[in-house]
């Protein structure tokens, strides 16, 4: 499996009222795992390995991806 450290933005919501003029940004994220699989669509990683299952899948879309980089893992 390959080790991937990959940014990526993500959206934000908030619950409160603002002014309708308020700017704000999305979040900078950066996720760092196994790489399980990926499509056309999103890439799938995990930070838990247990044989032959795993654990802590997080799906990030290929269009929130602004780096991707392989690891060296020894």
């Amino acid at each position: 499996m390959k080790l991937l450290h990959i940014n990526w933005n993500d959206t934000k919501t908030y619950n409160s009222w603002v002014p309708n003029t308020y700017r704000d940004y999305v979040a900078k994220c950066e996720s760092v795992g196994w790489l399980v699989c990926e499509d056309d669509d999103s890439v799938i990683l995990t930070s838990l390995i247990c044989k032959a299952d795993i654990n802590m899948r997080q799906v990030i879309p290929k269009g929130s991806i602004t780096r991707r980089t392989v690891l060296e893992t020894s």
